[in-house]
């Protein structure tokens, strides 16, 4: 049951062995610049007002929902393809990621955080993974918000409440 599942992550979320390191703490695209030479660019990350120690995949949660959700506005075809497609690139970290069939803004933002996703295994503990319960944690903490800005679109807020609320039903262990 629904109450079952919420009292099992529940009980996981409170074991959970987070990884504090220093952390951006406001980590979106507007805090990105890419500079350097044509051809030799590289990302440079600014505006470290909320640096602190906190957790790593707190940054990777607000990068991740700032991408999907002020990047592009999505169709209602592309909402159902990034729900059904997301979950595995978000999750399983060691899988490589490929949708042929996904139009070209959904690849461009699959790449991104694939890129994302390397860059905080690099800060991760040595050899292992985030697990799932801290990764759907996060990411539903950080996606969450975005459905109650005012500037955020409708299409915005579809996305982000029907990612949480798939992604909530990957660790309770529900069907689709």
């Amino acid at each position: 049951t629904h109450d079952e599942g919420i009292a099992r992550v529940g009980s996981e979320l409170q074991v959970v062995r987070s990884y504090r390191s220093v952390v951006h703490g406001d980590l979106h695209l507007d805090n990105i610049l890419v500079v350097g030479k044509p051809g030799a660019e590289y990302p440079c990350v600014i505006d470290f007002e909320a640096t602190h120690e906190g957790y790593v995949l707190k940054d990777f949660g607000r990068f991740v929902s700032s991408i999907l959700l002020r990047t592009y506005s999505w169709s209602e075809a592309e909402i159902a393809m990034l729900i059904e497609t997301l979950p595995p690139l978000l999750l399983d970290w060691g899988a490589t990621f490929t949708a042929p069939d996904a139009p070209a803004s959904a690849g461009k933002v699959f790449e991104v955080i694939a890129i994302a996703r390397k860059g905080i295994l690099r800060s991760w503990q040595a050899g292992a993974v985030p697990g799932k319960t801290e990764l759907i944690a996060s990411l539903v903490a950080s996606l969450l918000p975005f459905a109650r800005y005012p500037d955020t679109s409708p299409s915005a807020v579809t996305l982000c409440l029907q990612l949480s609320s798939r992604l909530v039903a990957l660790l309770a262990g529900e069907p689709r």
